[in-house]
């Protein structure tokens, strides 16, 4: 303790090393530091507030800490993980939650994950009350900097159009025909999302998903700027979701990856013969290339194409663990869908007329 205090006072140790020295440490030994070494207190505390993760037991007391504190506690959280546990007061944690975390100015990454297994009392508030407001009291933008928000579980964003600046989206919460539609129209005019979505991942009911070229069609009409797009719906036609990649007019220019039911290992399903389905999936790919020159794979359930290193050709093989961001998937949400298959059959052709009833709601 008096060496650090000691080498902590010299004017000359540089600002790079202490950061070093802090990041070096595990949590607890750099908060030992930061009680200890006032040389090292603030990036001790830059260190520890910039990648928070909290559960129910910590939450509320950090909530508060970062609503009520005159240090610079909010400014330097720039990652938070919370997760709503059915401990304590949970709907008083939650409320101290909206309040902290309009005073995040830096933060760039939010997840929030909300088990099943919480009450219906709960949830029913987490429902009603949005964690995101139109009215941000004295903050003029409400989280300017954030960039990557994941939600798993059923969460209310009643503005997530104010987020204009997010590149990242993850909605693990299974969308019906009518929440789809919802979420289609919440964010149809709005400029900044169109432009800076970048990675997206969503979850379809079958009401919604039961036709998966009507629902690439309409994310395309929101998002045509997505170079990452994840889509989980119950028994999705895989040749119909190539198919309709490879069609004109082209949707997801700018596409680089595209998976469907990406969180199993489990073998899709051949309604019609394996070697017909994939040569004619081959077909596709090689076309959905041409369209677009940043393609880098496409991958149905377990089966992946990727352009091999060699420059001849695509191939397909299957994956035994989808090179995913597993952080953006909670645990609770990745496993329960075991029977959410991806199917290879024929599927009647998506025409312009099929296109044009599709998007005829969004355009009124």
């Amino acid at each position: 303790r008096s060496y650090f205090n000691s080498v902590t006072r010299l004017p000359s140790i540089a600002v790079e090393l202490q950061d070093e020295i802090v990041s070096y440490l595990p949590s607890r030994d750099a908060r030992s530091v930061m009680q200890t070494c006032k040389g090292l207190w603030y990036p001790a505390i830059r260190h520890l507030y910039s990648d928070v993760a909290l559960s129910e037991l910590r939450a509320r007391k950090f909530f508060r800490t970062i609503s009520e504190t005159g240090q610079p506690y909010p400014d330097l959280v720039k990652s938070l993980h919370y997760v709503i546990r059915e401990t304590g007061d949970v709907y008083l944690t939650y409320v101290i939650f909206c309040q902290a975390l309009l005073r995040m100015q830096n933060l760039k990454a939010l997840t929030i994950t909300v088990p099943p297994t919480l009450s219906p009392l709960l949830l029913f508030h987490l429902r009603r009350n949005s964690i995101i407001r139109p009215r941000c009291g004295p903050f003029p933008v409400i989280l300017p900097r954030l960039r990557m928000l994941n939600v798993n579980g059923d969460f209310k964003i009643s503005a997530l159009t104010l987020l204009r600046d997010i590149v990242s989206l993850s909605l693990t919460e299974v969308l019906d025909g009518e929440s789809f539609k919802s979420f289609l129209n919440a964010t149809k005019d709005q400029v900044g999302l169109k432009t800076n979505l970048q990675r997206l991942i969503i979850t379809l009911h079958p009401t919604a998903g039961s036709r998966i070229s009507a629902a690439m069609v309409l994310l395309d009409s929101n998002f045509p700027s997505l170079i990452a797009l994840t889509i989980r719906t119950p028994t999705v036609n895989a040749l119909e979701a190539s198919a309709i990649l490879a069609s004109t007019p082209a949707i997801f220019l700018k596409l680089c990856a595209f998976s469907l039911n990406d969180w199993s290992i489990l073998e899709p399903v051949f309604v019609m013969r394996e070697s017909d389905a994939i040569a004619r999936q081959r077909g596709h790919v090689l076309t959905c290339r041409r369209m677009r020159e940043g393609l880098q794979s496409l991958t149905f359930r377990s089966l992946k194409w990727n352009k091999s290193s060699d420059h001849s050709g695509w191939f397909n093989h299957h994956v035994l663990d989808q090179d995913l961001e597993g952080s953006l998937v909670s645990e609770e949400r990745a496993s329960y869908p075991l029977f959410w298959e991806v199917v290879y059959r024929d599927a009647a052709p998506f025409t312009a007329a099929d296109r044009e009833e599709v998007l005829k709601p969004l355009l009124t």
